[in-house]
């Protein structure tokens, strides 16, 4: 294992911005695109297709060797469980996707491990009930989403659990 690590690094420097797996196969390579989603949608399709990689455990490493990333694809795309990592180790996000798109619960953390927030996404948009949590664990935030825009009740909360403002979400727009 330490030696294919090793070769995995080397392969890295001699082409940067590819992604590798384990058996340091070229497997894809990193786009350049602004907000959270670029951490589920990183892999290149063409070069997958190049390579005839199309299933299996993908994983993509920073430059100190720690894991940045890692999840499955099935018939060259994204299925099952994925898991982001911040540079120094500690879990990001973790949620799953099917056919490339987010579905079910997702978790993003604070780089320290404490939860940040959680909710469900269904056709890659989020849906239902959606939380946010302080840097001390407390529940912040919260209320529901249909199909990817804000929706009926919002609440927010204070450091001692109490209710302090609700506001109204209709298709995304707040009511007055």
């Amino acid at each position: 294992m330490p030696q294919q690590i090793e070769r995995i690094r080397k392969l890295k420097k001699e082409n940067e911005g590819k992604t590798f797996n384990m058996k340091g196969h070229v497997v894809g390579s990193v786009k350049k695109v602004s907000g959270f989603k670029q951490n589920w949608t990183a892999i290149n399709e063409e070069m997958i297709k190049k390579e005839k990689i199309s299933d299996g455990l993908v994983e993509e490493f920073y430059d100190n060797g720690r894991l940045k990333r890692r999840g499955n694809r099935k018939n060259g795309k994204e299925n099952g469980l994925w898991e982001a990592f911040y540079e120094h180790g500690q879990l990001s996000q973790r949620g799953s996707l099917i056919d490339g798109k987010q579905e079910g619960l997702f978790e993003y953390y604070y780089n320290y491990g404490q939860l940040f927030n959680r909710g469900s996404f269904k056709n890659d948009e989020q849906e239902g009930l959606w939380e946010y949590f302080d840097e001390e664990g407390r529940l912040s935030y919260r209320g529901n989403y249909k199909e990817g825009k804000k929706q009926g009740i919002w609440e927010e909360f204070d450091e001692g659990g109490n209710l302090t403002r609700t506001e109204e979400y209709k298709d995304g727009v707040l009511q007055e």
